[in-house]
């Protein structure tokens, strides 16, 4: 056998070894948190929803199982629908990220070095045809997962979507109240103090958000926890009160 062909052919399968050896995925949660590679798909906080190519740096959707779930992986959408999943995707902040994209074509054949997608990281591919952001006229490429198979069809066609976007580090942490700042506090009516007892009645001049209370404060002490919600909070039969602030 000529020699030559031999380094060819040794070539070709140890660049195609160290090129699968390289690829490394991550499960990442709802909240955006990195998870062990057994986590499950799911809709809560600590459950996998997204995967992280940690070779090219990009985070990729992992279709939910859930026909409920407007990201179910037996969905699919038409070119004209592409961009409103796109905006509600964003809007619901998907693993703790609102900057989703359409990948391009490149983008999902490199995601499929040696077909098929790695179904530990991405699931099951119930249907292999994706829409990419490529796009002249009335066509698109779409992109078969299962072979790394790229295909310019018309966008009257139906294919499902996998949204992508970079991992520059800056997320949308999840249900992130906003503190307001008290500018005022009303007692009313005034503290009355008996002994070691005092009534005591505060109106806030914002709203603390859901989760969120107040506390009498002595001197430089914090001290009890009233009782309320909002704006209004009370306290009564507790030592005498000088002030109240939020924590």
């Amino acid at each position: 056998m000529n020699r030559r062909f031999v380094l060819l052919f040794l070539s070709i399968v140890l660049f195609g070894f160290i090129t699968q050896a390289e690829a490394k995925f991550i499960k990442i949660a709802n909240d955006g948190s990195v998870l062990a590679d057994s986590a499950k798909l799911g809709s809560a906080p600590k459950d996998w929803a997204c995967t992280k190519d940690d070779v090219s740096g990009l985070i990729w959707e992992v279709k939910a199982n859930d026909k409920k779930n407007p990201r179910d992986r037996n969905k699919s959408s038409s070119w004209v629908n592409v961009q409103t999943y796109l905006k509600e995707t964003n809007k619901n902040i998907l693993c703790a990220a609102d900057d989703w994209r359409i990948p391009t074509k490149q983008e999902l054949m490199d995601l499929v070095p040696k077909p098929p997608l790695n179904a530990t990281y991405f699931g099951d591919i119930s249907l292999p045809w994706f829409w990419s952001s490529d796009e002249s006229g009335q066509n698109a490429w779409i992109v078969d997962l299962s072979k790394a198979k790229p295909l310019n069809t018309s966008k009257a066609g139906v294919y499902s979507i996998r949204l992508v976007r970079e991992d520059n580090g800056v997320t949308t942490p999840p249900d992130t109240p906003i503190i307001p700042d008290i500018t005022e506090v009303k007692a009313s009516p005034i503290p009355v103090v008996s002994g070691n007892s005092v009534t005591f009645s505060a109106t806030l001049s914002d709203s603390l958000p859901s989760g969120y209370s107040v506390k009498l404060t002595y001197g430089k002490n914090i001290g009890i926890l009233m009782t309320g919600s909002g704006n209004n909070y009370s306290v009564s039969n507790k030592p005498s009160a000088l002030g109240i602030q939020s924590f």
